[in-house]
C-alpha cells in the first residue's frame, strides 16, 4: 500500500476497533466487524486490479482511491446487512412473541411484559418463554436484572440515501 493509503486503512480499522469497544454489553458485540479489515484489503486488491484492467492504474501497489473504494463497498455492505436484519430476526421469530414485543415500550421491565401478556391472555410462564424468544433472535438484549430493551437495527446514518458509487 501506498504510505497515504496505508493511513486511511488504519484510520478506518482502528474506528470500527474503537466502536465496538464503546460497547458495553458483551451479548451485543458481533464477531463480523472484526472481519472487515480482511475483506477491505480483499476488496481492494480487487479495485486496484480493476482499475489496472481499464488502464487508469499499476499493479505495483494498492492505491488510496482502491482503499477508499474498498471502505465504501464494505460500508454498503454493512448498511445492506443492518437494514435486512430485522426482518430476518422478525421472520425467524414467532407471531407471539412479536406481538407481545408491539405492546411493549422501547425499554421495559419484566413487570411490563408480564402486565403486556396478560392483555394477551397468557401466562407468567408463556411471557417469560417470550422473552427468551426475543433475546435469542436479538429483537430484545437485557440491560439488567429485570430490565429490557428493544433492539434497534437502523441508526441515524442509516436514515440517509445509501447509494455505493465506488
Amino acid at each position: 500500500m501506498e504510505a497515504e493509503a496505508k493511513r486511511v486503512f488504519f484510520n478506518w480499522h482502528n474506528n470500527t476497533i474503537e466502536r465496538i469497544n464503546a460497547i458495553r454489553d458483551e451479548a451485543l458485540v458481533e464477531s463480523r466487524p472484526m472481519k472487515s479489515p480482511v475483506q477491505v484489503a480483499r476488496l481492494a486488491l480487487v479495485l486496484q486490479a480493476l482499475s489496472y484492467a481499464c488502464g487508469e492504474s499499476h499493479l505495483q501497489f494498492v492505491t488510496t482511491t482502491a482503499i477508499e473504494g474498498a471502505i465504501r463497498l464494505n460500508d454498503y455492505f454493512e448498511g445492506s446487512y443492518r437494514r435486512i436484519r430485522e426482518y430476518v430476526a422478525n421472520d425467524a421469530c414467532d407471531e407471539p412473541s412479536l406481538e407481545l414485543l408491539a405492546l411493549l415500550k422501547d425499554t421495559f421491565t419484566t413487570a411490563e411484559a408480564l402486565d403486556a401478556g396478560r392483555q394477551l391472555m397468557v401466562t407468567e410462564r408463556t411471557v417469560m418463554n417470550y422473552l427468551r424468544n426475543l433475546a435469542r433472535n436479538r429483537l430484545v438484549h437485557k440491560v439488567r436484572q429485570g430490565v429490557y430493551e428493544k433492539v434497534s437495527y437502523i441508526s441515524v446514518e442509516q436514515t440517509e440515501d445509501e447509494n455505493c458509487n465506488v
